[in-house]
């Protein structure tokens, strides 16, 4: 929280440096023909990451909705790094 000319703001952030040095050494790792589309791991996002796409997408988090959105969201190369395998 920050108290900036009388008003609260309140700022949420996520060190994701980890999380992001495990996906590439997992993707390293992790051969390309591992697992089937069903049951393998894509990639990891981080949580406040995570809530602002269910905001953005007027869905929960858990959805099939949700799925669906994030899905398309990783699919931007923007978000690369957030991908093991990808879908």
């Amino acid at each position: 929280m920050i108290e900036q000319d009388g008003k609260l703001h309140i700022v949420k952030e996520q060190r994701v440096k980890e999380m992001l040095d495990s996906i590439q050494k997992i993707r390293d790792y992790i051969p390309n023909s591992y697992g089937d589309h069903k049951g393998r791991w894509v990639g990891s996002v981080p949580f406040v990451l995570a809530e602002e796409w269910a905001r953005e997408s007027k869905t929960q988090i858990g959805t099939k909705e949700f799925a669906a959105y994030l899905k398309r969201k990783l699919s931007d190369p923007d978000y690369k790094n957030l991908l093991i395998k990808g879908y």
